[in-house]
């Protein structure tokens, strides 16, 4: 599955869309990838957590909230202050990398 994630973000079609798309995909991706890595697993953020410490739809929830309020504010923030693009596309893929790491992590442990 995780070769699956990498060879989707690399056949973006990076050429014809702004950068800052292609990062606020990979961003999405590395979160959703990290969600479906962690499902039912025993889940260490007690925010994400549910009552017996696992990952399950209630994280799933939390962490899609979050990630739609970044996103959407990414693009908020954007439409007034376009000089911010490169700092934000870099601060994209500098969480989703990381985040694509946990998950690739996740999927080699039981």
């Amino acid at each position: 599955m995780p070769k699956l994630l990498i060879a989707a973000l690399l056949a973006l079609p990076c050429a014809a869309a702004d950068l800052w798309h292609v990062s606020a995909v990979a961003y999405g991706g590395a979160m959703a990838a990290d969600a479906a890595s962690s499902w039912n697993k025993y889940e260490l953020n007690p925010i994400l957590q549910d009552r017996t410490g696992r990952f399950t739809g209630r994280g799933v929830a939390i962490k899609a909230a979050i990630t739609g309020v970044v996103l959407i504010g990414e693009w908020m923030v954007l439409r007034r202050k376009p000089s911010l693009k490169k700092a934000v596309t870099v601060v994209n893929f500098g969480v989703a990398v990381p985040v694509a790491g946990v998950a690739v992590y996740n999927w080699s442990t039981r």
